[in-house]
């Protein structure tokens, strides 16, 4: 009884001795199970954070030349750009304080709601739209009642579209409803004015919300490129319903 005593202490000693030979080598080369998987899990995270760690994050390409990743409108140029539906110039620039024509407006719109792919008869619309790349745009928009042109007959696709402008037609081209109480920031505007309706239904959907200087004066200044991005954008997410 006294020697199997012994041999349970023998085997409990070999038993504690390997243990510790096997802490004091993982402690020499410092690794355990946790720390391992710990060391694993900092590696991929650093890695995929592009040196997090180290403060060597890479900046996002640009949009545009002229619109860096950190632009207050990046993520609704980015999502028109990749769209195909409103693009930059052949120098890679966006141009955001740039007018833009009401021919350019037309394409823009339509890029967003969609037309009928055949647009063989859409030309000859208005006395200054004949067969040009613009027409077929232009003259579906006049048949859904988006632009009526100017009394003397004309379009004027190459005039700058004002705010008020563009913003009638984005809202019609939406089918959204017409305010018809004064609304949001340009309540003041007088019912009288044409474009008053337009405007209060743009501001109660957000269409208008990215634009600076929103002001009733201001409304009748070109819209710029930035001011139609925003707007078109607006619409595209609102999910407008497709022709």
């Amino acid at each position: 009884m006294q020697k199997n005593k012994k041999d349970g202490l023998a085997h409990e000693k070999t038993i504690l001795l390997v243990a510790v030979t096997v802490l004091t080598i993982l402690a020499v080369i410092g690794e355990t199970p946790l720390n391992t998987k710990s060391r694993m899990l900092l590696s991929s995270t650093v890695a995929d954070n592009n040196s997090a760690y180290t403060g060597e994050l890479k900046p996002a390409a640009p949009i545009f030349t002229d619109i860096p990743a950190d632009h207050p409108n990046a993520t609704a140029l980015s999502y028109l750009k990749g769209n195909h539906i409103m693009g930059g110039y052949p120098d890679g620039s966006f141009g955001p304080d740039k007018s833009i024509n009401r021919a350019e407006l037309i394409k823009t719109i339509i890029a967003v709601v969609g037309m009928p792919q055949s647009t063989d008869a859409m030309k000859s619309c208005f006395f200054d739209v004949k067969d040009e790349w613009f027409a077929p745009y232009v003259c579906f928009a006049k048949t859904k009642n988006w632009v009526s042109g100017y009394g003397n007959g004309t379009f004027g696709p190459a005039n700058n579209v004002t705010r008020a402008e563009a913003i009638k037609m984005i809202v019609s081209a939406s089918g959204m409803q017409l305010e018809a109480t004064p609304y949001g920031s340009l309540a003041s505007l007088s019912p009288n004015l044409w474009y008053a309706k337009y405007v209060w239904t743009a501001d109660k959907n957000g269409l208008m919300k990215d634009w600076k200087d929103n002001t009733a004066e201001n409304l009748t200044k070109n819209a710029t490129r930035i001011d139609i991005a925003t707007a078109i954008y607006a619409l595209a997410i609102n999910k407008v319903p497709t022709i």
